[in-house]
């Protein structure tokens, strides 16, 4: 069964699966709640169509979403 990244289970267990550290004192935080995410794909009126460029894609949680909608998907760190 497929899991959201954005939850705060899933994003705690990658994090510790991969070894990530991120500090909220240098401005790093986590998108945990799926339907903020879905609002903000929503809001952006991506069609098969769009090609989208995110910068600073963090361990995919807008990245996961914005992959379902649009036709080309670019991360960049």
């Amino acid at each position: 069964m497929y899991k959201d990244i954005a939850t705060p289970t899933r994003t705690k267990e990658i994090l510790e699966k991969y070894g990530f550290s991120f500090k909220k004192s240098l401005g790093q935080n986590f998108l945990i709640e799926p339907n903020i995410l879905h609002r903000i794909v929503d809001f952006a009126q991506l069609s098969e169509r769009t090609g989208v460029i995110e910068i600073g894609p963090g361990i995919g949680a807008l990245t996961e979403q914005l992959a379902r909608r649009a036709k080309k998907k670019s991360g960049r760190i």
